[in-house]
């Protein structure tokens, strides 16, 4: 997959999302090269993590059956390169939103907030429904 210049300013960290879901959801053991696309993942969510974090979410439609095939999930984190990448972005994160950032998380998971696309502003009712419920 080729990304071209001009595109959407977003397909550079959606094609490093997509490549970070796509190597978790494979039979095979995972590679040197598998490690890198997770690794250039992290840094997109380093530069920008509610980005990073819209981009991900977005690419795990792509995956069927989310997230009981993410097999490598585990193993992958568990590379000493990748799990000290990891933790700076969650440090970074925590340190970026300490008050929102749970929130944050919770609309990008239940799709309130999309990476390239503006949605409805939410009703009243809808606001009170999802602090009742995710917080």
């Amino acid at each position: 997959m080729e990304i071209s210049e001009g595109g959407s300013p977003y397909e550079r960290i959606r094609y490093n999302a997509y490549w970070h879901n796509a190597h978790l959801d494979t039979e095979l053991t995972v590679t040197k090269d598998q490690m890198e696309a997770t690794l250039n993942h992290l840094d997109d969510c380093i530069q920008n993590p509610t980005r990073g974090l819209l981009a991900r979410r977005e690419q795990k439609k792509s995956i069927p059956n989310y997230p009981q095939f993410f097999r490598n999930e585990e193993i992958m984190f568990s590379f000493p390169e990748v799990k000290a990448k990891n933790d700076v972005f969650e440090s970074q994160y925590k340190k970026m939103y300490p008050k929102t950032g749970e929130i944050r998380k919770s609309l990008i998971e239940s799709k309130y907030v999309v990476l390239n696309t503006v949605k409805p502003k939410m009703t009243r009712f809808q606001k009170l429904i999802f602090k009742l419920f995710h917080v």
